[in-house]
């Protein structure tokens, strides 16, 4: 059981439904986080106007584009394919942070002892 309090109002959160939601936005954020972010938001968030941006996963996304490059030619065939984005947006996110990319057309056989590695 959650109760918010606000200026001297205990709200179980439990109890509330969508439809105690002041309106059709506030009724999908219920739907979609549930009572006890919507109850905070209209507490916390009172006058303010959210606007939600279209693009706006695009951190998340370069962060997991980052995360899986490997250095690779291949490896940035494997990301377009699997996010369908083109090989050169995954080439901006790799120059935007500063990684040199291979060259484009370059070929990668990833050829390398895997004793040697383990030994470096």
């Amino acid at each position: 059981m959650a109760i918010i309090e606000y200026k001297g109002l205990k709200i179980d959160t439990d109890t509330l439904t969508k439809e105690d939601m002041p309106t059709e936005v506030f009724e999908e954020i219920f739907d979609l986080c549930g009572a006890d972010v919507a109850v905070s938001i209209l507490i916390n968030m009172t006058g303010n106007i959210i606007q939600v941006p279209t693009k706006g996963l695009i951190n998340i996304e370069k962060k997991i584009i980052l995360s899986e490059y490997n250095g690779t030619t291949s490896s940035i065939r494997q990301i377009q394919r699997k996010y369908g984005v083109s090989d050169s947006y995954v080439r901006e996110i790799i120059k935007a942070a500063k990684i040199e990319a291979p060259i484009e057309g370059q070929l990668d056989f990833n050829f390398y002892n895997k004793e040697e590695e383990a030994s470096a």
